[in-house]
């Protein structure tokens, strides 16, 4: 189950606070026809089937009436993976009987006291800034004190070694520019006489919520695909260096790395059980996840308070600070190591749309926007920004940064008419992105 740390709090914009759940829940889940979806994306519950239906169904000739819902026996409890995931918390909130199976602190600490236990197991934990930052503010002092402090309570609980996010996020952004900058120049070539262009299709939507990602897939289906971004997330990034590099360089292999990701959103567990992000092992069949275990901020920090660990006093070792993922060989798409517009990017939600944005101005009009050049205005509300490039008093290039489901079927819609505006879209699961989900560590 998720741990104690999980709340629900105002879902008002996560879809509709009652869910479609999107497997089918012991076989008694009515099939949905894709003619039946709802255009705008919305889903609703649906009802379990009778008993009579079942048998309807089977070819079964049913002596008596199909029984109504409310004399149908309660239903027993069901266990639904992260694979299965919708991330609508609507079975969260309309279904108790539901449980759900989750990365967890329980699976982090057994993992620590196996490592303590002798043998190959190294435990890496990966930190976002954005989680350090939250529990910086939940214990009143500098970031950079507390991502100390934080490394030094994680390696007391056992862990090897501890890295920030950081480093991969540059990377993930200036992959995110160069895809954007090379779908661009496809959609400009003109296809060969009698032949459709193949070019990967525009505007580019951002895949780095997990959250937002499920819900194309399972909501949306294929026709929305091809608008996904194909870069990894800061998460995924760390994920392939730690399993990689940094195993390589510490003798063992990546099946003996065990890579907890402390993130500020619950939906990255989601993104860490995805098949994508799996390694092979060599001479086997079988795969491994990049990423074994996601804790959300408040799981951590509900975990360091059962641990008696405080990160407003000192902690030995807090000097030693973080370790240094050993950085890829090969840069990706050829901007990392060139982008001197990265240095300018800001850290947090809408850092994509930025990034982007820099980056087409770059390598497409070699224009450099200065630090601070960028300015959005709000659409129809504040989750909705919008920006653009203008190059000779002629506006090149379009971008947003959409948040909250509410505003994502907006988006959906318009797509599906054609009517998208934007060469580039940042989409985030959470009103206000990031900073807006639930993990936050106080409350």
């Amino acid at each position: 189950m998720f741990s104690g740390a999980v709340k629900i709090s105002d879902i008002s914009d996560f879809i509709h606070p009652s869910q479609d759940c999107v497997v089918s829940i012991g076989g008694t889940k009515e099939a949905i026809l894709t003619s039946e979806l709802d255009e705008s994306g919305m889903v609703q519950v649906q009802r379990p089937r009778t008993a009579g239906a079942l048998q309807k169904d089977a070819g079964a000739q049913a002596a008596a009436p199909v029984a109504t819902l409310g004399a149908h026996p309660p239903p027993s409890p069901v266990t639904i993976s992260l694979n299965d995931c919708l991330a609508c918390s609507g079975c969260i909130t309309s279904a108790e009987t539901v449980l759900l199976q989750a990365q967890s602190t329980a699976q982090l600490l057994g993992k620590l006291e196996e490592a303590r236990a002798g043998g190959h197991l190294r435990v890496a934990i990966s930190l976002s800034p954005q989680s350090v930052v939250s529990l910086a503010v939940a214990a009143g002092q500098a970031p950079a004190l507390t991502q100390s402090r934080l490394a030094a309570a994680l390696r007391a609980l056992g862990a090897h070694a501890v890295f920030s996010t950081a480093p991969a996020r540059d990377l993930a952004l200036a992959d995110a520019a160069a895809e954007a900058v090379g779908r661009l120049r496809a959609a400009a070539r003109s296809p060969r006489a009698g032949e459709e262009s193949a070019a990967p299709r525009l505007p580019v939507l951002a895949s780095t919520c997990p959250g937002w990602v499920c819900y194309a897939e399972k909501t949306h289906g294929a026709w929305v695909l091809p608008f996904l971004s194909r870069t990894k997330s800061a998460q995924a990034v760390t994920a392939s260096l730690i399993k990689g590099s940094w195993a390589a360089g510490e003798g063992v292999a990546p099946e003996d790395v065990f890579h907890c990701s402390i993130m500020p959103c619950f939906d990255k567990k989601l993104e860490a059980s995805r098949e994508d992000f799996t390694l092979g092992i060599e001479g086997s069949s079988r795969r491994v996840a990049e990423t074994d275990c996601v804790l959300a901020t408040a799981e951590v920090a509900a975990l360091l308070q059962e641990r008696g660990l405080r990160l407003d006093s000192p902690l030995p070792g807090e000097e030693v600070g973080l370790d240094t993922v050993p950085r890829p060989a090969s840069p990706g798409r050829g901007l990392v190591g060139r982008a001197g517009w990265m240095g300018a990017v800001h850290a947090g939600s809408g850092s994509y749309m930025e990034a982007v944005l820099r980056g087409v101005a770059s390598e497409l009009h070699g224009v450099e926007l200065e630090e601070g050049t960028l300015v959005t205005q709000a659409g129809r509300n504040p989750d909705i920004q919008e920006t653009s490039l203008d190059v000779a008093s002629k506006t090149v290039f379009r971008a947003a940064a959409i948040y909250g489901f509410r505003n994502i079927q907006g988006l959906m819609r318009r797509l599906r008419l054609g009517k998208c505006p934007y060469d580039y879209v940042e989409v985030m699961a959470c009103p206000s992105g990031g900073a807006g989900g639930l993990s936050s560590a106080w409350g």
